[in-house]
């Protein structure tokens, strides 16, 4: 078994699913694809923004990679990854949001 497998292994074991920087103003969370000594890949699976908030955020279905020392993050269960995600835009008027599975 090789160093990159095993840290796979060692991370998915808890939970292939994770909640990234809990407790941020827009809320994140996705699926591990795969890590080894420098980082993780993973692919977002769910996004919810805080609409009294800016600044960018992934979407859905993205697959980003993340260096260790730039990652924050808690384990969460597949149920909780993968809800639907809630995004807010403002028409002028008010701030409506959708929701997108």
């Amino acid at each position: 078994m090789s160093f990159k497998h095993g840290l796979l292994i060692k991370h998915t074991k808890v939970s292939e699913y994770i909640q990234l920087y809990p407790g941020d103003s827009h809320k994140k969370w996705a699926k591990i694809l795969d890590c080894d000594n420098h980082g993780m890949i993973i692919q977002f699976t769910r996004i919810k923004l805080n609409a009294s908030m800016s600044g960018q955020t992934p979407a859905p279905g993205e697959t980003h990679f993340y260096p260790w020392n730039k990652l924050h993050f808690k384990y969460v269960d597949k149920e909780e990854a993968t809800k639907a995600s809630f995004f807010a835009w403002n028409d002028k008027r008010n701030v409506r949001f959708v929701q997108q599975s």
